[in-house]
């Protein structure tokens, strides 16, 4: 049978075929590892046991980059270098901070060797923004609060509306402390978070778009502890008490504050603290008025060291200077509310007979109002105090009054 030879081709478009799913981990590649950083834009070498990454004619093909969990690689580090070596530097790519892999594939691509999972952060903090507006220099932030990191959507944007995460830096520092948002639209100008739990200090917040390669830096701003309710000041916004100030326990007494020094508007609470680590001892008043003053009674605790403290809604706080509190005045007077009841006595049903009465007294309630006054009684009466009884009895008087 005769073969007839075909005139007539078609060829494809060029198009990639890519594995299915990323290679193990591989003890053969060294570095990076499981404690290994880069840092984005920074030279690192990356190392590998050359007995087992190796291919036939001494080539390997390529080193790429995928997120831990990636099928597809998101950058390519080096192509085309020698397996003898053990080691090549590469440059790291502006990829967003994360978790990554880097796999080596053979010449022929059928040989593949995975590192271990390790981190890539940004090269540095960008510089303030005035995109962000806030938090700003006079913000302080209180652990485990909600607060609106607010921003200008004019200039904080990206091409489809989603921006990639909120992250909070130290001011000084490289690597985020804490992740506050990620994934969310840019045309809301604000986003809510909560405080995480962190030391006092000063912090930054920076803002990641979505493709990574925009960022926008806050002004360094305060976070404090819930527990620390004043920051040092060399002069103190509440003018009484104050460190000549010694109140008495059950005494009224009146808190003055500058009206200059603390905010406006409505306060969040004024409390006393003690003076020693700023631990709550008693809340005197909530959501009031910050009129520069208030009215209030010493509270029966142990004589001490103690301050006053103002907390504001900004989330600022405002507190004397330490003032003295005596142990527990005298006892208050007592005032005695009684029931009388009257006992009569009589032999004879004449309407001119005496009608002789006792009395008998109980002790029903005892205030704090009043102290007892006894009457000394007359002769001719039983009775301290002036009652009216009343008989339906035809031998008896209508009426008796007693004094």
């Amino acid at each position: 049978m005769a073969l007839t030879a075909s005139s007539e081709t078609w060829g494809s478009q060029p198009f990639t075929i890519v594995s299915s799913s990323v290679p193990p981990t591989s003890p053969a590649i060294t570095s990076p590892n499981a404690s290994t950083t880069w840092v984005v834009n920074s030279t690192v070498d990356i190392t590998f046991d050359v007995s087992q990454v190796k291919n036939e004619n001494g080539t390997l093909r390529s080193i790429d980059l995928f997120t831990s969990t990636g099928k597809y690689p998101v950058a390519n580090l080096a192509t085309n270098f020698q397996s003898n070596t053990g080691s090549v530097a590469v440059t790291v790519p502006n990829v967003a901070n994360g978790t990554y892999r880097i796999i080596i594939t053979g010449y022929n691509a059928q040989e593949t060797w995975g590192s271990q999972p390790f981190t890539i952060v940004s090269s540095s903090v960008p510089p303030t923004s005035p995109a962000i507006t806030s938090p700003n220099a006079s913000t302080t932030w209180v652990v485990n609060s909600t607060v609106d990191i607010t921003f200008d959507v004019s200039q904080v944007k990206n091409e489809n509306g989603t921006l990639r995460s909120i992250d909070l830096f130290t001011s000084t520092g490289k690597f985020p402390v804490a992740n506050l948002a990620t994934n969310f639209q840019s045309n809301t100008g604000s986003v809510a978070v909560t405080v995480p739990n962190v030391a006092n200090g000063t912090y930054r917040i920076i803002i990641t778009g979505y493709n990574a390669q925009e960022t926008w830096g806050s002004q360094p701003f305060s976070i404090v502890l819930p527990y620390v309710p004043v920051p040092p000041t060399p002069t103190y916004p509440i003018t009484a008490p104050d460190a000549t100030t010694t109140w008495v326990v059950g005494g009224n007494v009146t808190i003055n504050w500058d009206t200059t020094q603390v905010e406006n508007g409505t306060l969040k609470s004024v409390g006393l603290y003690s003076s020693d680590g700023g631990l709550a001892v008693k809340t005197f008043a909530t959501g009031i008025e910050s009129t520069g003053s208030l009215g209030v009674v010493v509270p029966y605790v142990s004589a001490g060291s103690y301050r006053v403290i103002i907390q504001g809604y900004s989330g600022k706080s405002y507190g004397s200077a330490p003032f003295t509190i005596t142990g527990r005045g005298p006892a208050p007077p007592v005032s005695v509310t009684s029931t009388t009841f009257f006992t009569s006595s009589t032999s004879s049903t004449s309407a001119s007979s005496s009608v002789p009465l006792t009395t008998t007294t109980i002790v029903t309630s005892v205030s704090s109002s009043a102290s007892i006054t006894p009457t000394p009684q007359s002769s001719s009466s039983a009775s301290t105090s002036m009652v009216t009884s009343t008989s339906s009895s035809d031998s008896a008087p209508s009426s008796v009054t007693l004094f």
